[in-house]
């Protein structure tokens, strides 16, 4: 990251800092629904029967990859909704 460690967060935010100059303008992601691991289990407080949502994320800015991101959550605490605006 240009310059980044030279930055006043105290004035600008990291995100602020990081959007200016690489704005996000895509992101891959996919949702997947897996039984958790023990360990995954243990760290979201889990029963055995319980599956988890894997979200999966690559963010691009113009065609570059700036973020890859997984995350866990306890399928039976979330749920997914999308919106979608169609321009003709």
């Amino acid at each position: 990251m240009p310059l980044f460690l030279q930055q006043d967060f105290s004035v600008i935010t990291a995100s602020q800092y990081l959007n200016s100059i690489a704005p996000a303008t895509k992101a891959d992601i996919t949702i997947e629904a897996i039984m958790p691991t023990k360990i995954l289990k243990h760290n979201l407080l889990l029963e055995d029967d319980i599956p988890c949502l894997k979200v999966t994320r690559i963010t691009h800015s113009h065609g570059h990859p700036i973020s890859y991101a997984v995350l866990y959550h306890p399928a039976n605490r979330f749920k997914f909704t999308s919106q979608l605006d169609i321009v003709s």
